[in-house]
């Protein structure tokens, strides 16, 4: 994927490798001990790269990514496994919500789950209500959580602005938003919950 992406747009490819190489056992998110899951929850840890040669210095553009759906299908040509793969994402997102030292790390949880349901709605002037995720909800409450999702870059919001003029802030509510998963693919998958897709759950829909 990578490659094609490089060939598509005339870009160098870099490979970002850590000096001490990850094993099975260091990647294994569900093991508190292991060296990513104590990396993930010391904010301070920079793992040392085997090398800093990158040239990026010049670049006016640059894609990272790890696009484990892409190369899962590559790989197997299997949409069930991609499907797999792609639940296993959300699953870390919502573990790595658990870990996190986030005060109110159960109102992240919760603006995640009803991302879709909110979505779902129809009116055009529809906008996420934390109500609907916690009756007793305040903005000032889930204001951290929301802020955290994003710089996570799990989310984006899209605030409304009641003037389009240059100088959108002065013009932008706060409290009335529309929020998104940035990865549309994840979105989809957490739409369904943990069910199977219809094309993956044996019912003939074609």
């Amino acid at each position: 994927m990578a490659k094609k992406l490089a060939d598509a747009t005339g870009a160098d490819l870099y490979e970002i490798r850590p000096e001490e190489p990850y094993t099975k056992a260091d990647l294994n998110w569900q093991d508190k001990s292991s060296r990513s899951s104590v990396e993930m929850n010391d904010k301070a840890c920079r793992p040392p790269l085997a090398d800093t040669d990158a040239d990026v210095a010049g670049a006016s553009l640059i894609f990272i990514g790890m696009p484990q759906a892409v190369v899962k299908y590559m790989d197997s040509k299997d949409f069930e496994k991609v499907d797999f793969a792609k639940k296993e994402i959300i699953e870390l997102y919502r573990n790595d919500i658990k870990n996190q030292e986030e005060e109110n790390k159960i109102y992240v949880g919760n603006i995640l789950e009803n991302i879709t349901s909110e979505l779902s709605k129809h009116e055009k002037s529809s906008t996420f209500k934390l109500t609907h995720v916690d009756k007793n909800a305040r903005y000032r409450e889930y204001s951290g959580p929301l802020n955290w999702l994003r710089e996570a870059m799990i989310v984006n919001e899209a605030r409304n602005v009641t003037d389009p003029s240059p100088a959108l802030t002065l013009n932008m509510g706060e409290k009335r938003f529309k929020c998104y998963l940035l990865d549309t693919g994840l979105l989809i998958n957490l739409s369904l919950g943990r069910s199977l897709p219809p094309y993956l759950s044996g019912r003939n829909t074609w």
